[in-house]
């Protein structure tokens, strides 16, 4: 890249996006831990001494991160540009680190502020999952807009909007370190860069923390959902009047009410599963829409719709049903699944079918209803059996993947457990399961009519793997 002041801001943009998500991620649970509350908060310690204990902690290990992710970066810089381009890098490099942490920590001490227990733990809940999609789709969708030669030909001099993206601060630190030409912009964003991290830390200081303390003692009670838990129960059984038709009376309606709620609650299990199906929806997008410059979008809508490509879409959504029943099993109160077996349930079958239902309603149904519009918009009315023969197919690949494989019943798993073997073998299956019947769906496609004689066997394929599930017996489950 021939601009230094664009390639840096590059590097500092990345910088504080793999900070800030990290500080979300990881160090959040740091900076609003209660576990210590009556121990600490009695003693006479004000709470601007406590918040810079542990916001020292955080600085201490986000700067080990931020300093590994630059370590390559630093040593190129240094060999293509010298020694004072190489000395304001780290300069530059260490007041991103601090202004990232400051921002972060003044946004969580500003929630904190202003709102709720419960609704400040939905907000972080939510901004790890947009963060997180976020990422993925700028680095899958950015690049393939701009192109290649946008980057070799993007303008070197500064711009006056500058002033407003902080990575550019830093960035210009480190181009005029070097070439010592000095305007009014430059000065002005060089004096941010340098004076914007602690102009937002004496803010943090002076007005969000002596409420710190205060704030962490309000997290330690109980929260409004424990408060109000005869309120939840009526809401959930409203909530799922659906259940009378989807599922049968009795230990299946009872696991596919529990498995909704907890979809709906466990905020650690949706930040499992959710910004796995972002990831899946930009890469049907991008497999769709390959933005090269080559074709205007009509063009690509055409040819799109003489191709079948839409069989990738229908079982795409299959692989987002398939993660999300991966993910019901692991659970960091795993060991409260002990009530599974004190019940007195003969067919455990019926719990694994009741999850499936719950798992294929709340994320699979809405995904595949939003899919089959986009196809039926472009490839038209003559795709109408190919999507109904994909629901099929994708009902019969989620019931035979719980069918062959381990069997586990619901949040009865650790996350450690995750991390084993087992977790990618089920992978490598479901994407096989997947290939074959995308294969065979392709094949039936290409002879007129024969998609009609798949119909119902394929239905009676699902009606007995139904009914195998449903006899599942204890000593066929793992516990």
């Amino acid at each position: 890249i021939p601009s230094i002041i664009f390639a840096f801001t590059m590097y500092h943009a990345y910088l504080m996006v793999m900070i800030t998500m990290t500080l979300v991620s990881d160090f959040s649970a740091v900076l609003l831990d209660t576990s210590d509350n009556t121990i600490v908060l009695p003693r006479p310690i004000t709470p601007r001494t406590f918040y810079a204990a542990r916001t020292t902690h955080i600085l201490l290990y986000i700067g080990l991160i931020g300093l590994a992710l630059s370590a390559v970066p630093m040593i190129v810089t240094f060999f293509f540009h010298g020694i004072s381009i190489g000395l304001s890098f780290i300069i530059t490099t260490l007041l991103t680190i601090v202004f990232s942490v400051a921002l972060t920590n003044g946004l969580y001490l500003l929630l904190m502020r202003f709102t709720s227990e419960e609704r400040l733990k939905n907000l972080i809940n939510v901004f790890q999952i947009v963060m997180t999609i976020s990422v993925m789709g700028g680095y899958q969708i950015l690049p393939r807009i701009f192109g290649a030669s946008f980057f070799e030909n993007v303008s070197p001099e500064l711009q006056w909007w500058s002033v407003f993206i902080p990575p550019m601060w830093m960035a210009t630190f480190n181009q005029y370190m070097h070439d010592f030409a000095f305007s009014p912009l430059v000065i002005l964003n060089i004096s941010l860069a340098i004076l914007s991290p602690l102009f937002v830390w004496k803010l943090i200081n002076q007005y969000l923390a002596p409420y710190f303390t205060e704030k962490l003692a309000d997290l330690g009670i109980s929260s409004e959902a424990a408060k109000n838990k005869p309120k939840i129960i009526k809401e959930a059984e409203s909530k799922f009047s659906l259940n009378r038709w989807l599922t049968k009376k009795g230990f299946e309606r009872a696991a596919f009410v529990l498995v909704t709620d907890i979809l709906s609650r466990d905020r650690k299990l949706k930040l499992r599963i959710y910004p796995t199906i972002g990831t899946f929806v930009i890469l049907i997008f991008v497999f769709f829409f390959r933005l090269e410059g080559k074709h205007s979008f009509a063009e690509t809508i055409q040819k799109l719709s003489v191709s079948n490509a839409h069989l990738m879409a229908i079982y795409f959504c299959t692989l987002i049903a398939i993660t999300a029943s991966f993910e019901i099993y692991y659970s960091d109160d795993y060991k409260s699944a002990w009530v599974f077996q004190s019940a007195p349930i003969s067919k455990p079958g019926e719990i694994i079918l009741g999850t499936i239902k719950a798992i294929l309603w709340r994320f699979y149904v809405p995904l595949y209803a939003a899919t089959s519009i986009f196809v039926l918009s472009v490839w038209g009315s003559r795709v109408i059996g190919d999507l109904l023969l994909g629901l099929l197919m994708s009902i019969l690949i989620s019931l035979l993947l719980n069918l062959i494989g381990d069997k586990y019943l619901p949040m009865s798993l650790p996350l450690t457990a995750r991390n084993q073997g087992g977790s990618a073998a089920r992978s490598i299956v479901a994407i096989i399961f997947l290939a074959i019947m995308g294969g065979l769906h392709y094949l039936l496609i290409q002879i007129d009519y024969v998609i009609l004689l798949a119909f119902p066997v394929v239905g009676a394929a699902v009606y007995f793997t139904l009914q195998k599930l449903l006899r599942l017996q204890w000593d066929e489950i793992d516990v």
